[in-house]
This record gives structure tokens, sequence and C-alpha cells, in this order.
């Protein structure tokens, strides 16, 4: 691997990129400049702070080498809030985005039909179910932080209404699909946000609730 021109990516002879995300101690500062080796870097930290405890799975090489990857509905939610940021630089976020919208279930189809059955109840196109399911992992991943929440809810709100707006024309032609159906992809997610947690015996209770005991107990809960 050897570092390109920008220095938060690697790139392998083969083509492959790797971009490497400032995690741990480095997303606590209170600052958007973090160094990686001799260069400094301008980098959104929003949401890796979060990312890294609850948005992350770990995977292994040759059981001696362990690294933490990015789920790809947390960098779905970073990609979004990269672009918030400085929408005129980050328009290649919102194809990366589209193409993720596009294949999220091919890529997590296990998960969802053992974790997410009840979203099969109603019929429904496979990318709607997967907008949910991407919704409900990301608030999962910033119940910490409830006011990047309301911001990445606010966010999905804001870019559903305008359907002539850059990211639905982008996420449309990524996709292929209709803008109409985008706008409701990602309504499809902001629902996921917020829907809340019912007990097998019939009681329900707020994610507001939930997130004071849900990650220290086994709750035997399903979503609605």
């Amino acid at each position: 691997m050897k570092v390109s021109g920008n220095p938060v990516r690697l790139r392998h002879p083969a083509g492959v990129v790797v971009d490497v995300l400032p995690f741990n101690e480095m997303t606590s500062f209170d600052s958007d400049m973090v160094r990686f080796g001799p260069a400094f870097a301008s980098f959104n930290l929003k949401g890796l702070h979060e990312v890294y405890h609850f948005g992350t799975d770990e995977i292994s090489f040759e059981e001696d080498h362990r690294y933490k990857v990015t789920t790809p509905e947390s960098i779905i939610l970073l990609k979004f809030l990269a672009y918030e940021d400085k929408p005129e630089w980050r328009q290649k976020d919102l194809e990366d985005i589209g193409m993720l919208l596009k294949y999220y279930f091919d890529l997590n189809d296990r998960d969802i039909y053992d974790n997410h059955n009840d979203l099969f109840k109603e019929e429904r196109e496979l990318e709607s179910i997967s907008a949910q399911v991407i919704g409900r992992k990301i608030r999962q991943s910033l119940l910490s932080n409830n006011a990047l929440l309301n911001s990445f809810k606010g966010i999905l709100e804001k870019h559903s209404r305008d359907l002539s707006s850059t990211p639905i024309s982008i996420l449309s032609r990524q996709m292929s699909k209709p803008a109409e159906e985008v706008s409701s992809l990602l309504l499809e997610i902001r629902e996921g946000l917020w829907r809340s947690v019912k007990f097998f015996d019939g009681s329900s209770i707020s994610w507001g609730l939930f997130r004071e005991f849900g990650r220290s107990q086994n709750v035997n809960a399903r979503f609605l």
C-alpha cells in the first residue's frame, strides 16, 4: 500500500483504495485538523466517535491481524455528514451512498432476514426494507448523541423534500431510479430512525428509555 495525494487514503498497486478514518482518541478533539504522518488533513470529525464505538465490525486476517471496519450503514451516515459539511467538494460521497443503497440488501440479506423480518409483513421493495434497516442501525450508533441524531434526521428530510436538488439528482442517476423513489427511500431511512421498540408481551418503550438499558441487558424485543 502507498499513500495517495490524499493523506487519509491508501492505494494498493492493484487499484484497491482504502480510506483511513481518524478513530479513537483523535475524534474527541474539538478540531477538524487531524495529523496523518507528516501531513495535516482537514477532516470533518462529526459522527466518527459514535461510529467507532457503535458502528464498526471487526475482521481478522490470518488470525494475527484484526481491524475495525466501518459498516455500510455507518459509511452512509458519515458520507451524508461529509456532504453536508462541504457540498461543493463532496458530490462523490453521494455517488457512493447511491451504490450502497442500491446493493445494501445483497450485502446484508442474512442479517435482514434474521433480525428484521418484521419488515416483510407488508409488501414492499427490498430497497425500501433495506432503507429502514439502515435507519435502525444508524439509530443504534447515535443513541449517545441525540443532537447528531436530530441533525441527521433533518438532513434526510431536507433532501427528500426537493426532488430537483443535487443530492436527489445524483442518487437518482446512481441508482437508476426516479427522483420520487429516491426521496421515498430517504424517508424510509428516517422512519427507521424513529420506530419504537415493542416487546413480545405487547408492551412498548421509547428509544430514549430503551437506550438507558438496552446495551447492557439481554432484551427480548423487536422493532415495530
